[in-house]
């Protein structure tokens, strides 16, 4: 079961992080794109941790756009990083390694 993880950082304290654990799918979605959104709405700017993510299809795809749509239409940076070779496959395949901002790693974060 894909969950997500809301840490705020000390030291970046307008700086959300979400973990997101398992599979980005047609049966967890949904659950992923609801948590991506309150997380956004709680923070001034959201880093997503995807190293946990063991799978992706398009519904989790869809979820990871309508996050990055919501924080750019809202003024706020929307970031991946830790993103496997797998899910990243996926993502360059939309052409979406181009639209989203992805890090190798969260700098200057310390996760407590």
């Amino acid at each position: 079961m894909s969950q997500v993880n809301t840490i705020r950082p000390t030291e970046l304290p307008s700086i959300g992080i979400a973990r997101i654990v398992g599979p980005i799918d047609i049966d967890h979605a949904r659950k992923t794109r609801r948590m991506l959104l309150a997380s956004l709405a709680n923070q001034d700017n959201l880093l997503v941790d995807m190293s946990g993510v063991t799978a992706i299809d398009s519904a989790g795809v869809a979820s990871l756009v309508e996050a990055h749509n919501t924080a750019r239409r809202n003024g706020k940076a929307f970031a991946l990083f830790h993103v496997n070779y797998p899910v990243m496959k996926v993502l360059k395949l939309a052409r979406l390694d181009q639209a989203f901002t992805i890090l190798s790693g969260a700098p200057g974060v310390r996760i407590i």
